[in-house]
């Protein structure tokens, strides 16, 4: 396996991992929203570029958007209390 795809792959199981403690922690009322959000802006993307306007303010959620080592994501989560599963947009 080459480097981008062994980094791809440990990238993937970090999300896995994380996405099983946010669906524990948030539980399934504010997963169908965000399932509902990614559901929206797929369809603007397929309606073509005069959509970007909106896709272009999107970031996603804080969760999806911080980045930090293993061993800070306690401290993260703390930190971001329940707001870590707002959506981040400009």
């Amino acid at each position: 396996m080459d480097e981008n795809a062994e980094q791809l792959s440990v990238e993937q199981d970090l999300r896995s991992e994380v996405m099983g403690q946010f669906r524990t922690a948030c539980g399934p009322k504010v997963i169908e929203g965000w399932n509902g959000v990614k559901k929206v802006l797929e369809e603007f993307k397929s309606r073509g570029p005069a959509f970007n306007f909106i896709l272009k303010g999107y970031h996603g959620l804080v969760l999806e958007i911080i980045k930090c080592e293993p061993y800070l994501d306690a401290a993260v989560q703390a930190a971001a209390g329940n707001k870590y599963d707002e959506t981040v947009k400009l």
